[in-house]
């Protein structure tokens, strides 16, 4: 799995989240045009987590105003 295929797989995740909070989501998973296997998902999550603790060096990153920010990964 390469890093486009991990950011497009959070950002279905994220969509995801985003209706479920704007109530345009009734919850049928089944009938979704965002469902995803476990597995891919999963896989993903792993991946993303590794490549941030492998940053752990850069400790700038850009938060979602576009602003430079210190961070910490615990």
């Amino acid at each position: 799995m390469g890093i486009e295929q991990i950011i497009e797989i959070l950002e279905i995740e994220r969509e995801c989240v985003k209706r479920n909070i704007g109530k345009n989501c009734d919850r049928d998973c089944g009938n979704c045009d965002l469902v995803l296997e476990d597995e891919e998902i999963l896989t993903a999550y792993t991946l993303a987590i590794s490549i941030l603790k492998t940053a752990q060096g850069d400790r700038k990153v850009m938060n979602p105003t576009g602003e430079q920010n210190e961070f910490t990964i615990l």
